[in-house]
């Protein structure tokens, strides 16, 4: 029923506990350089402005088989990440907020965060942390996660991770793996943790609903 892609490495150490959820600032996230942009939806527009950012973030997107409508935007440079979203956030006419949960910035819909994202994993070890898709693959394995999904009736699970850079020959080897250990974290949480450590990834969330239609779900993980 479900299908999934293949993995990406990603080096991950250490572990938080995450904070509550605060008002986005920006911080010190600014563009360095300025972008014009056209794209077909706010789907593409909000994923650009994270990738371009380079910092942990995650975003959280509800579709529809509705005709996408698409986004023009500009950003000079010196802009901060949470101004350049309000700025789109504007242009669409809302449905869309921003938060920053444990230092990583979250696009989240204005409904709320979906159910699948909001599940509560009581205890896991994370083997190897440094393979997200596949430490995706462990929470996905959960009991608590296994119900929810089942729950939504959904058509497809997907994960799937981008890499915009690999390793070349010569490249120092990557440190042993070290487990990483999961009390009591949303899943939300979860992601973020895996972000942050990186630096710069970018977890991007979908729910797929259209009338009549079962709904699809997937997770993408891009690294630059």
């Amino acid at each position: 029923m479900f299908r999934s892609a293949a993995a990406a490495l990603f080096v991950l150490t250490g572990f938080a506990q995450p904070t509550p959820p605060q008002p986005a600032t920006g911080g010190s996230w600014r563009f360095l350089t300025g972008y014009h942009s056209e794209q077909p939806s706010a789907f593409e527009a909000i994923s650009l402005l994270l990738r371009v950012a380079e910092v942990p973030s995650g975003f959280v997107a509800l579709r529809s088989c509705a005709a996408d409508v698409p986004v023009v935007f500009n950003i000079p440079a010196g802009m901060e990440l949470h101004s350049a979203l309000d700025e789109v956030f504007a242009f669409i006419g809302g449905g869309y907020r921003q938060e920053e949960r444990n230092s990583v910035i979250n696009v989240l819909p204005a409904l709320g965060v979906p159910a699948l994202l909001k599940v509560r994993i009581e205890k896991l070890t994370i083997d190897d942390p440094s393979n997200l898709t596949l430490s995706v693959g462990q929470i996905e394995e959960t009991p608590a996660f296994r119900r929810a999904l089942l729950a939504t009736g959904a058509a497809q699970w997907e994960r799937l991770s981008i890499i915009s850079s690999v390793r070349q020959p010569g490249d120092p080897e990557p440190p042993k793996p070290q487990p990483l250990e999961i009390r009591d974290m949303l899943v939300i949480d979860v992601l973020n943790l895996l972000v942050l450590r990186h630096g710069s990834a970018v977890w991007l969330y979908s729910e797929y609903r259209c009338a009549g239609r079962r709904p699809h779900f997937g997770l993408t993980f891009i690294r630059r």
